[in-house]
């Protein structure tokens, strides 16, 4: 780690400030003396291929080297260059701009495979491979007819490393009456994910939730004996957001007070709560059924099929736009979820079929946004 340029760990992604770039003081003007200039180019190239976009983008913006230096760096990070608009952004929002020939250089380089690629497609496909099993254990769960295992439930949640499985956590320390121990595993979120402005929103909603309902335990009430004033105030929490402290504080609302919202596309007048699946019920899927959530996907996506009953073997395939295939897999279950990491995916449209044999049961077009 080097004090001089603000370092990272080894193998992790370098998120390098524009304000360090610098040797000694005052900082760099375009251009620093060589020696300077050769300091920043191998404090770069050291921490290549793990750069990212954005330390990339100031790299280009600062201008502190030379050009050519520059494209050394670029080159040396096929996995950030290749991130769909960098080269336009450098191509129309560089300082100066770059020659066609050298931005030529930066998009060969891409046809490399670097040990980024690799660990990340790795540690993807690793995810996914996680969130099945944890998938496939939930569903075990609910079949329980005694209840359910909240300890169990939050270890399931602990395995899976995303933001969702992290408010699931929250849920079961919440179920528990341990208000303090979810509010600790939301405040962490930002520690283990970079969140978006929406993201931090839905973040804060959850703590104001957590504490909401902190104070009514601590006044020695349950969530179902709040007042006129309280029932406001968590309707005011919930506004007219659908994440997911939104929803669960709204199912709160309804299923205590009567105070229910249509649903999210339309529907007044229906009382949705005659719709919720009883404890038992096993889940239901259209006949033939593919169904892939969420959609535009930007870091995975749930493939949800449906079999017949009288010949269960299948695959799910990927196609590109020019039909080729670029991913599948063998399906042995009736109906189930195959969860994919789409982060090491191009932005574009992509085309998901369920098959049996020669045969397409359904296709379905999926939008991917990185």
């Amino acid at each position: 780690m080097d004090p001089r340029f603000g370092g990272c760990e080894e193998g992790a992604e370098c998120r390098v400030s524009a304000r360090k770039f610098v040797w000694g003081d005052p900082p760099l003007t375009p251009f620093g003396s060589a020696r300077a200039n050769f300091a920043l180019r191998t404090y770069l190239l050291d921490k290549s291929p793990y750069l990212s976009t954005e330390a990339l983008q100031e790299m280009v913006a600062r201008n502190s080297m030379p050009q050519a230096m520059q494209v050394e760096v670029m080159i040396a990070n096929p996995d950030a260059t290749r991130r769909d608009g960098f080269i336009q952004w450098v191509e129309l929002n560089a300082p100066v701009p770059f020659p066609t020939y050298m931005l030529a250089q930066v998009e060969a380089s891409w046809d490399e495979r670097t040990y980024r690629t690799t660990l990340e497609e790795q540690m993807g496909e690793h995810h996914a491979n996680m969130t099945q099993a944890a998938n496939a254990l939930l569903q075990y769960y609910a079949k329980d007819t005694v209840g359910e295992p909240i300890d169990s439930l939050r270890w399931v949640w602990q395995q899976v490393r995303t933001p969702a499985a992290r408010y699931a956590e929250a849920l079961t320390y919440m179920a528990q009456g341990n208000y303090p121990s979810a509010n600790e595993v939301v405040e962490d979120i930002p520690e283990e994910h970079d969140l978006k402005a929406p993201e931090m929103v839905e973040r804060q909603r959850m703590l104001d939730l957590i504490a909401f309902l902190q104070g009514v335990q601590l006044d020695g009430r349950t969530e179902a004996e709040l007042d006129s004033v309280e029932v406001d105030a968590l309707e005011a929490l919930v506004a007219d957001a659908h994440d997911r402290p939104a929803v669960w504080a709204q199912n709160l609302l309804c299923y205590a007070y009567d105070r229910c919202r249509s649903w999210p596309t339309g529907g007044d007048g229906m009382d949705w709560r005659a719709l919720s699946a009883g404890q038992n019920e096993q889940p239901t899927f259209e006949p033939l059924g593919l169904r892939i959530n969420p959609n535009p996907a930007e870091t995975w996506v749930a493939l949800n099929y449906n079999l017949p009953k009288a010949a269960p073997t299948g695959e799910l395939r990927l196609l590109d736009v020019t039909g080729r295939l670029l991913w599948s897999r063998k399906l042995a279950d009736t109906y189930g979820q195959v969860v994919v990491d789409t982060r090491t995916w191009s932005t574009g449209s992509y085309t998901v079929e369920l098959r049996q044999g020669e045969r397409t049961l359904a296709t379905e077009r999926l939008l991917v946004k990185n």
